[in-house]
């Protein structure tokens, strides 16, 4: 279950303008919708970004929904602080 086509229905959009924001074509957001394609992390922040809902909201591993600004900090550089602040290798994260 996601909550991709609820939040776009409440903001009164439709999958076109979606796809148009992440830069795809609808058949792949709309694939995203119903699950045909697992959504990547890219098109997943930016839609945080522009729903102003946390990413764990989208997929369902909350129902609150803390409105934030995600970094603009490159992603591989907070990967790789999340990643010395819990004391891991990139071997231990890859396992």
């Amino acid at each position: 279950m996601n909550r991709l086509s609820d939040i776009r229905e409440e903001k009164d959009l439709n999958q076109k303008a979606i796809a148009k924001i992440l830069g795809i074509d609808r058949s792949s957001y709309s694939d995203y919708e119903t699950e045909e394609t697992l959504i990547l992390i890219k098109p997943l922040c930016t839609l945080a970004n522009y729903y102003k809902f946390s990413t764990d909201y989208i997929l369902c591993l909350t129902d609150e929904r803390k409105q934030h600004q995600l970094s603009q900090k490159p992603l591989k550089l907070r990967l790789k602080e999340l990643r010395i602040l819990n004391n891991l290798t990139q071997e231990k994260l890859a396992n």
